[in-house]
């Protein structure tokens, strides 16, 4: 039986999200077209390496999946900062 792995890593914005994925996923990607109209979101792969290793759009943050070996995942959720009544813009 293999092993599942998951964690989540919480970013205050798209911009850090961006980050941790191109942090976590150092290669060119793109978008397969095929495999996200079939999800309904956005899934991405590098075209010439593993086609298992690729991450999801959910919209409201990102999944990476098997990333860190076969079997993990990677949930990236944004929560963005609230601003406290004393700051200002």
């Amino acid at each position: 039986m293999k092993k599942v792995t998951t964690r989540t890593i919480i970013v205050n914005s798209q911009k850090e999200a961006r980050r941790e994925i191109d942090r976590l996923f150092p290669t060119d990607y793109e978008k397969d077209e095929v495999s996200s109209a079939r999800a309904g979101y956005g899934i991405y792969r590098h075209h010439t390496l593993n086609p298992n290793v690729y991450f999801s759009d959910l919209g409201t943050g990102y999944e990476l999946t098997n990333v860190e070996g076969e079997g993990s995942s990677i949930r990236i959720r944004i929560e963005e900062r609230k601003m406290k009544s004393s700051e200002s813009i």
